[in-house]
């Protein structure tokens, strides 16, 4: 099981931006609310902000945003556009989760220290998000399905073409609709590619590793080694393809391990 970037794991109360209604839940952050919550001790430089409105959105950011360097804006489900957060100068990590409503980005270009970005269950903002590609500083993105069952639709890779700073892609319960994996070739310093063992077919699977060998990733080969569990259990790679008990299944095993070496030879015969 991939994990989070740990950047995004703090819990300490002046990090956290919320406000509580009795019962209990969390109410909506709206500007007055903001500046109530302000008024106490809260760190300048990362915050985990929940249920922002859009009026909240663009009042944080004018009013408190300057110095943020980590943000984590978690069941914004109000949010209809991240415009505003191009005004954030320092900016250098950005979490957004269950921010249900929004369809792409915003201009990255202006976020000139931005690294980081990982989007979790927001399905319409996973389906094709063009703006990624205004960034020429990003390095790491994370892209997350949280349910086990549906995974989310993304159109293609191509909104990546020609970032040169990526080096990171994680792909987390995501079904493309189209496989083709050639923007890889536009991407010259990514070293890690991690996404679901079935998300790409076998062939489709052996062609990363023969014609980009430098990169790494936990399905980048015959079996997922991020699936393989403490009782023994391996995920073969490629499109409904099957996991197999160890050790009663070794010999299957080393028969999808060949099968896979075959396909790696041929196509590196052209």
């Amino acid at each position: 099981m991939q994990v989070e970037n740990s950047i995004f794991f703090f819990r300490e109360a002046d990090k956290q931006l919320f406000c509580r209604e009795r019962g209990g839940s969390f109410g909506k952050l709206t500007p007055s609310i903001i500046d109530k919550e302000m008024q106490y001790s809260k760190s300048l430089t990362q915050l985990h902000i929940h249920r922002l409105t859009q009026d909240g959105l663009e009042h944080f950011v004018h009013r408190y945003g300057s110095s943020y360097e980590i943000l984590y804006l978690d069941d914004c489900t109000c949010l209809t556009d991240l415009s505003p957060l191009a005004d954030l100068p320092n900016l250098a990590a950005i979490c957004i989760e269950q921010c249900r409503r929004i369809e792409d980005l915003w201009e990255l270009s202006k976020n000139r220290h931005l690294r980081i970005l990982s989007i979790r269950d927001s399905k319409k903002l996973t389906y094709y998000p063009s703006k990624l590609g205004t960034s020429d500083t990003l390095e790491e993105i994370r892209f997350w399905s949280m349910s086990s069952e549906n995974k989310y639709c993304m159109q293609s890779l191509s909104f990546l073409n020609g970032m040169s700073s990526l080096k990171r892609l994680d792909l987390n319960g995501i079904a493309l609709e189209d496989h083709s994996t050639a923007v890889l070739a536009t991407l010259p310093n990514l070293e890690i590619f991690h996404f679901d063992a079935g998300m790409l077919t076998t062939e489709e699977i052996a062609t990363i590793c023969v014609r980009f060998p430098h990169i790494y990733g936990q399905s980048l080969g015959a079996y997922s080694i991020d699936d393989m569990s403490v009782d023994g259990n391996v995920r073969i790679c490629g499109y409904r393809k099957p996991t197999l008990m160890l050790p009663d299944e070794t010999e299957k095993l080393k028969m999808y391990i060949e099968h896979f070496d075959r396909i790696k030879e041929q196509i590196a015969k052209g």
